[in-house]
C-alpha cells in the first residue's frame, strides 16, 4: 500500500510534467525574437523574427509581450523581409526528403486564426523550408485571407489535406511568388496554393506565381500545379514548370479541380502531368470543371497522361470542362490509356484523350491550336475536341497526335475510338484529315500572351506582346530536349508565339536547346558580352533571318542554328575556332558565308543540305574539312581551298553535282568518296578514280603521240582554262599520289 506522503510526491511529479510539458513548447516560442516594428509595418531580417511571426499566428505567443499586434491575425499590419533568411537545410535522399539541419517549420496562419494581413517578400528567398504534419492545411502559410507577394519560398512541404507550397488555403491574394521543391500531400495538393477559395463579391486572386519542382497527391480529389482546388478566383499570369503526380481523380498542370465563378487567364504549364487511379480527369491548364469555367490565353507544352482502370481522360488544356476555352495552343503529347487484367477484359471503360479538351458538357472551344508529337507508336485521338457539344471555331492543328492506349498489364493494344475521325476534323476545321503542316501557316492566328514574367531562381525573363528578353549575369542554364521533342525550358510555352528575342547585356552563354523550334521566331538580338552559344540553341527556327555575332564571341556549338531555313547570310565573328558539327546544316537558303581567318576545322555536315551556298571561299586557317562538311550542297560550283590545307574528309562535298571549279593543294589527304557523285577533272575514263591511265593518256597527249576527243579535253582540263597542260598533268600525278 502506498503511503500519504509517498502519494503526495507520486502526484507533485505528474503534475509538474503535465505542467513542464506545454510550458516548454511556450518558453521556446518565447525566445524568438520580435521583429522591429514602425507603425504598421513589421520588418523581419532574421530567422528568429520570422518564426516569431507564426508562433503569434498559433497562439504560443500570448498577448502583452514586446511588439505584440492588436490582433493576432495580423490584420491591419504588414510583415516585410529585408533580405533573403535560411530556416536550415533541405535534402533529397533517394525518393525522401529530409531536414539536415535546422527545424521544422510551423506554417503562418490557421483554420482558427488565419494570417490576415500583408506579406511582402519584398523580392526575397525563406530557404530550407521543411513542412510535415498531419494538420490542414500546410504550407509555408497555414490559412491566409490577406495578402502575400513577391515571395520565393525553397523546400519541401507534406501534409493531409488542403497541401500548398506557398500556403494550404487561401481566401486572399497570392501575387508574385515562387515556391521551388516539393510538395506532397494526400487531398487537396497545389504547387502554390492547396484551395483557393473566394466569394462572389470577394474572389481570390491568384496572380503571377510560379512553381517549380514537384508535386505529388498521393490520394484524394485533386491537384494542381498552381492550385489544387478553386471556387471564385482568378488564376492570371502563372507559369507551372512542376511536374504533377496525381492518384486523385482530378489533375493539371496549372488548376486542378474548379468550381463556381473559376477563371484561368495567360497561363502556362509545362511539366509533365500524370494522373493514375480508377476514375481520372487530366489537363494541362485544368484538370476538370463543376461549374461554367473560363480558360483564356493559355498554352501547355509538355505532357498530359491518364491511365486507369475504368475511365481515363485528358486534354492538352483541359480534361472535362464546362465554358470556354479561348486563344490557347497546345504543343506536347496527350496520353490516356486503360489497363486491366486478362480476366477483365469485360469491363466497360472509358477512355478518352483531345489535343485541347477531352469531354465537356456543352461549352466553346475558340482560336485554338493543336501542335503534338507525331513521333511515337499510338493511334490519333482527337485534335481538337472529340464531343460533338462543344462548338468548335477557327481551331487548328498541325500533326495533330493525341493517343489512345487500351491493354491488357504490359502488353499494349491500340485501336481508335472513332472511326470517322478524320471526317470530323475536316468538318471542324476545315482541313482535310491528318496530315503534316510544316512549320506555322501564316493564315493561322497568331496567339497572344498579355505581358508576364518568370523567374527559376537563376534565369529571370518577361514576354511583352510577340517580345522575349532574356536577363541573367553569366551563364544561362543548359536545357534538354527529351524523347518527344519537348524542351524543359520555362519558356517553351511561348515558342508559337514570340517572334523577337532579345538576350540583355551580361549574358555570356545561350545554353543548349535554349530555343530550340521557337517556330515563329523573326528576329534575335545578341549581347556583346556572349562568348558561347550553346549546342542546338536556335535549331530549326526556320523563319529566322539574318542577325548580327557579337565580335567577342569565341564559339558556337553543334547544331546550333540547324534547319534555320530563312537565313540568307552567315558572318563569322573573328575568335570562332571552328565551325563544328551541324552547325548550319539544312539552311536551304543561306546563299553567303564569311569564315574568318582564326577558323582551322569546319566539322562533320556543318554547312551539309545548304542548297543556296554557290561560292565557298575557305580562308588559308583551315586545315580541315570533316566528313560530310558540304554534302549534298546543290547548287555549289566553286570552292577556294587553303594551300596548307591536310584532310578533306569523306563525302566532303559528295552529291555537289555542279560543282566544277576547284583546285585541291598538293598535299592534301584525300578520304574516302571525298567528291562521290561529282564528276573528278583529271579521270578521263571516267571510272570515278585517278589512275595510270589518266596519268598516261595525259602525258602522250602533251608528247604529240595521240589526241584526245572534246570530251577528254573537259575532263582533264583541271583548272579550267580550257586547254590540256602540263599543270592537268601535275594534277593528276598528284591525285594518284594522295589516293
Amino acid at each position: 500500500m502506498i503511503g500519504s506522503k509517498s502519494f503526495k510526491k507520486i502526484v507533485c511529479v505528474v503534475l509538474c510534467v503535465c505542467f513542464l510539458l506545454p510550458w516548454s513548447s511556450y518558453a521556446k516560442a518565447e525566445e524568438y525574437t520580435p521583429p522591429t516594428l514602425s507603425g504598421s509595418t513589421y520588418t523581419v531580417s532574421t530567422e528568429s523574427q520570422l518564426r516569431w511571426v507564426s508562433a503569434v499566428c498559433s497562439g504560443k505567443i500570448k498577448a502583452g509581450t514586446t511588439n505584440y499586434p492588436e490582433k493576432r491575425d495580423f490584420s491591419g499590419y504588414s510583415v516585410v523581409l529585408k533580405n533573403n533568411i535560411s530556416l536550415g537545410v533541405v535534402d533529397r535522399k533517394s525518393e525522401e526528403w529530409a531536414l539536415v539541419s535546422g527545424e521544422k517549420w510551423t506554417p503562418i496562419g490557421t483554420e482558427e486564426t488565419p494570417f490576415a494581413g500583408v506579406f511582402n517578400g519584398n523580392g526575397f528567398s525563406v530557404e530550407g523550408v521543411f513542412v510535415s504534419q498531419n494538420e490542414i492545411p500546410t504550407g509555408f502559410f497555414g490559412v491566409l485571407s490577406g495578402t502575400v507577394s513577391n515571395l520565393t519560398v525553397k523546400g519541401y512541404v507534406s501534409g493531409k489535406g488542403d497541401v500548398g507550397g506557398i500556403s494550404g488555403q487561401c481566401f486572399g491574394a497570392i501575387e508574385g511568388c515562387i515556391f521551388i521543391g516539393r510538395v506532397d500531400g494526400d487531398g487537396i495538393v497545389g504547387g502554390i496554393v492547396g484551395k483557393a477559395k473566394g466569394t462572389e463579391e470577394s474572389p481570390c486572386e491568384i496572380y503571377l506565381n510560379v512553381s517549380v519542382g514537384e508535386i505529388n497527391a498521393f490520394s484524394g480529389e485533386c491537384a494542381g500545379g498552381i492550385v489544387g482546388f478553386a471556387e471564385h478566383t482568378t488564376v492570371s499570369s502563372c507559369s507551372g514548370g512542376a511536374d504533377v503526380y496525381s492518384m486523385g481523380n482530378y489533375t493539371s498542370g496549372i488548376v486542378g479541380l474548379a468550381s463556381a465563378g473559376v477563371s484561368a487567364l495567360c497561363c502556362n504549364s509545362s511539366g509533365t502531368i500524370t494522373a493514375d487511379g480508377d476514375t481520372v480527369v487530366a489537363g494541362g491548364i485544368l484538370g476538370a470543371s463543376l461549374e461554367e469555367v473560363t480558360l483564356r490565353n493559355n498554352s501547355f507544352e509538355g505532357m498530359v497522361y491518364a491511365a486507369a482502370s475504368t475511365s481515363a481522360i485528358c486534354g492538352g488544356i483541359a480534361g472535362s470542362f464546362m465554358g470556354k476555352i479561348e486563344n490557347s495552343f497546345v504543343n506536347g503529347g496527350v496520353y490516356s490509356s486503360i489497363y486491366f487484367s486478362e480476366t477483365e477484359t469485360d469491363v466497360e471503360t472509358v477512355c478518352v484523350s483531345g489535343g485541347i479538351c477531352g469531354e465537356t458538357a456543352g461549352g466553346a472551344v475558340n482560336n485554338c491550336y493543336f501542335s503534338g508529337i507525331s513521333d511515337c507508336m499510338g493511334v490519333e485521338g482527337y485534335s481538337i475536341c472529340p464531343d460533338d457539344s462543344a462548338v468548335v471555331e477557327n481551331s487548328f492543328y498541325s500533326v495533330g497526335i493525341a493517343y489512345v492506349l487500351y491493354g491488357t498489364d504490359e502488353i499494349y493494344h491500340v485501336m481508335a475510338l472513332l472511326t470517322e475521325l478524320k471526317d470530323w476534323i475536316s468538318s471542324k476545321t476545315g482541313y482535310s484529315s491528318w496530315q503534316s503542316v510544316s512549320g506555322i501557316n501564316e493564315s493561322k492566328p497568331l496567339l497572344k500572351h498579355t505581358n508576364t514574367a518568370g523567374s527559376d531562381g537563376k534565369n529571370a525573363w518577361k514576354v511583352e506582346g510577340t517580345v522575349f528578353t532574356f536577363y541573367v549575369d553569366g551563364n544561362m542554364d543548359d536545357y534538354v530536349c527529351n524523347q518527344y521533342g519537348i524542351v524543359d525550358t520555362p519558356w517553351a510555352v511561348y515558342r508559337a508565339t514570340i517572334r523577337t528575342v532579345k538576350i540583355k547585356e551580361g549574358v555570356t552563354r545561350v545554353g543548349n536547346n535554349a530555343f530550340l523550334a521557337f517556330d515563329n521566331l523573326r528576329t534575335l538580338t545578341l549581347p556583346s558580352t556572349l562568348k558561347e552559344i550553346g549546342d542546338y540553341a536556335f535549331e530549326q527556327c526556320v523563319y529566322l533571318k539574318n542577325f548580327t555575332f557579337p565580335n567577342g564571341l569565341e564559339d558556337i556549338g553543334e547544331g546550333a542554328f540547324r534547319r534555320c531555313k530563312a537565313m540568307t547570310k552567315v558572318t563569322l565573328p573573328k575568335n570562332i575556332r571552328a565551325v563544328r558539327k551541324n552547325t548550319f546544316a539544312y539552311c536551304e537558303k543561306l546563299a553567303t558565308v564569311s569564315i574568318p581567318s582564326s577558323v582551322s576545322l569546319i566539322g562533320y555536315m556543318a554547312f551539309a543540305m545548304c542548297d543556296g551556298l554557290t561560292t565557298v571561299t575557305l580562308p588559308q586557317s583551315v586545315r580541315e574539312i570533316d566528313n560530310y562538311a558540304f554534302y549534298y550542297c546543290d547548287n555549289l560550283s566553286k570552292v577556294v581551298f587553303p594551300e596548307n590545307l591536310n584532310r578533306i574528309g569523306s563525302y566532303a562535298f559528295g552529291r555537289c553535282e555542279k560543282l566544277v571549279d576547284f583546285d585541291i593543294p598538293q598535299n592534301t589527304r584525300l578520304e574516302e568518296n571525298v567528291f562521290w557523285s561529282v564528276e573528278q577533272k583529271g579521270d578521263i575514263d571516267g571510272d570515278g578514280n585517278y589512275t595510270v591511265f589518266d596519268y598516261l593518256k595525259i602525258k602522250s597527249y602533251l608528247l604529240g603521240r595521240t589526241t584526245l576527243t572534246k570530251t577528254e579535253i573537259k575532263k582533264a582540263d583541271s583548272d579550267f582554262n580550257g586547254t590540256v597542260t602540263a599543270t592537268d598533268y601535275l594534277y593528276v600525278k598528284t591525285q594518284m599520289k594522295n589516293s
